[in-house]
């Protein structure tokens, strides 16, 4: 129940409108796949829905379980950590470990599909962005254009840049054609102005980098094999255990694309020197 990333509240939205599906569906597909414990994950910081979903849950198999959600802590990766307080090595998945980690909204398609026989075409999107006229989490078809969407919501300012995804990692559509596939939770429209221009320099040696990764890498290291051409010499684990926050990006000075190189040191590792 934790959202993937700032300004995201699909996640809470669907958990406040249909706890009692959710946890009734948690229950069947903990019975299905056999697991010992079922955690209900959710913010600490939302107190009320906390104690709603714990008055919700007596006499259930289901626990709810109220953590700090500090960004990335939604990660999958972090979320395994945070709970059982094993650390998983870079060839390791949660499921490779015992855990299934499923979002409210999948929660939701199940319990829609196993209950109504609806299959899961329909997305909860969370739009917003300075641009947007009436952000809030709408329930969208799957294949949904984004210009559709934009539409519905109105827009008083001229954007510059929309993004799907989250707010941090999301990718930057070149087109409004582009739609809403499944398991994207965010659509953002920001203006000219809030769209950061990057303009590179040097290295400065600060460190944020290394201070902020959560798996602690050195997103520098792997930058600069990657533009000495060095790809070969980024050590294999990095790439892997890498879960793609964006944090390194978000706190250097220098405007570096650090998250990109490890995106291309991960290609580079998985399909060699064509990759």
């Amino acid at each position: 129940g934790l959202e993937s990333g700032p300004y995201a509240t699909a996640r809470t939205r669907t958990l406040i409108e249909n706890a009692p599906e959710l946890i009734a569906v948690a229950g069947r597909v903990a019975g299905a796949l056999r697991v010992n414990a079922v955690h209900l994950v959710v913010d600490r910081t939302l107190g009320k829905l906390v104690s709603e979903l714990r008055r919700q849950v007596r006499d259930t198999p289901v626990d709810v379980l109220a953590i700090p959600n500090k960004y990335p802590q939604c990660h999958p990766r972090m979320l395994f950590r945070a709970v059982t307080g094993r650390e998983l090595s870079p060839n390791c998945t949660p499921r490779d470990a015992g855990a299934w980690i499923v979002g409210p909204p999948a929660l939701w398609d199940i319990h829609r599909a196993l209950t109504y026989g609806v299959p899961p075409v329909v997305q909860t999107l969370t739009v917003a962005g300075d641009a947007v006229q009436r952000p809030g989490n709408y329930r969208v078809l799957v294949g949904t254009s984004v210009a559709s969407i934009l539409r519905r919501v109105g827009l008083h300012q001229t954007v510059g840049r929309v993004v799907l995804g989250d707010a941090l990692t999301g990718v930057a559509v070149r087109s409004a054609d582009a739609v809403i596939a499944r398991g994207v939770e965010g659509l953002y429209a920001w203006s000219p102005s809030a769209t950061p221009v990057r303009d590179p320099l040097g290295c400065l040696r600060c460190g944020f980098c290394l201070e902020v990764c959560p798996v602690r890498i050195d997103p520098v290291s792997v930058f600069n094999a990657v533009e000495l051409n060095r790809s070969a010499q980024v050590p294999s684990w990095a790439p892997r255990a890498c879960i793609d926050c964006g944090l390194c990006d978000y706190v250097c000075p220098a405007a570096l694309p650090l998250m990109e190189a490890m995106r291309f040191a991960r290609r580079y590792a998985e399909g060699g020197p064509d990759a």
